[in-house]
């Protein structure tokens, strides 16, 4: 039994000498782990810096070279519907106005009823003109007449509005 105690004895002083190395030991380890850990956070942090500051200068490089394109998308853009609303302005012209040869024709047309206007002023042709209901109640072009003057194969004389008329019979 004395070589028991003796074991037991030699086993509790190692394990109270293991007692008093041990915060030692777990101290050393942590300060290693700790220093090992700290240089791998660094590298970790300097390379996401590093993925961060490339992405930062690639966004930095296309906002400049927006900025450079897009005064010019700009104007191009204006100077496009600029030209398509001309278009359609000249296109809408063309269609709705006359040509040339219409408006020559129209202009013909202005003088020789201005012509025939004078015409009938000069033979008393300026009259007051009305619509008025035909026994079937159409509207239709009246216009007042001279009942005092009579005149043959049933014409009737236009009463004329402050004009002298000349007396022909054409």
């Amino acid at each position: 039994m004395a070589g028991l105690i003796k074991r037991l004895e030699s086993s509790v002083a190692a394990f109270e000498d293991t007692g008093r190395r041990l915060p030692h030991a777990i101290t050393s380890a942590v300060e290693a782990r700790m220093e090992s850990s700290a240089q791998q956070g660094a590298a970790t942090i300097a390379t996401n810096l590093t993925g961060a500051t490339a992405y930062a200068q690639r966004a930095a490089a296309m906002y400049r070279r927006e900025a450079d394109i897009g005064p010019r998308k700009i104007l191009t853009v204006s100077l496009l519907a600029i030209g398509f609303g001309l278009a359609a302005m000249v296109w809408t012209a063309r269609l709705f106005l006359p040509d040339a040869d219409e408006l020559g024709r129209l202009r013909a047309d202005i003088a020789t009823l201005e012509e025939t206007v004078r015409q009938l002023e000069r033979k008393g042709g300026r009259a007051r003109l009305a619509r008025c209901p035909d026994l079937k109640k159409r509207e239709r072009l009246c216009v007042q007449v001279d009942d005092s003057v009579q005149y043959e194969n049933g014409y009737r004389i236009i009463k004329a509005l402050g004009s002298k008329f000349v007396s022909s019979v054409s």
